[in-house]
């Protein structure tokens, strides 16, 4: 075999051998990857089973926040109800009336002072 033939079949060699290596790294890739994918999906699998009753309780609470609101505006929109809703205690108006008074006291008392000086 000549210069050439030796040459030749030493590259040939070589590119085998750089094949050889390289699918033993891209294996090793295509493991690592697959690997990766099968705990990425798993967290993904758990992720979407701690959803699902979240979900399910986020409709339960919407359907009954919506009943809920409906009840109030039908207790609410009864005019009776309404005037009973916005009345004052009586106690109440009378302590605010009370301090009505005091106040318009004190704003006299203010005005009698600031003429003294």
């Amino acid at each position: 075999m000549g210069t050439k033939g030796k040459l030749f079949s030493a590259a040939i060699f070589e590119s085998n051998n750089i094949n050889k290596i390289s699918s033993g790294i891209n294996a090793e890739y295509g493991q690592k990857i697959k690997e990766l994918l099968a705990v990425y999906s798993g967290i993904i699998g758990n992720q979407l089973m701690d959803m699902v009753p979240k979900v399910v309780m986020s409709f339960m609470i919407q359907d009954f926040k919506e009943e809920l609101h409906k009840e109030f505006i039908e207790k609410i929109a009864d005019q009776d109800r309404v005037d009973y809703l916005m009345s004052e205690d009586p106690e109440v108006e009378d302590k605010r009336e009370r301090a009505m008074k005091v106040l318009q006291a004190l704003e006299r008392a203010e005005e009698i002072t600031s003429t003294l000086n």
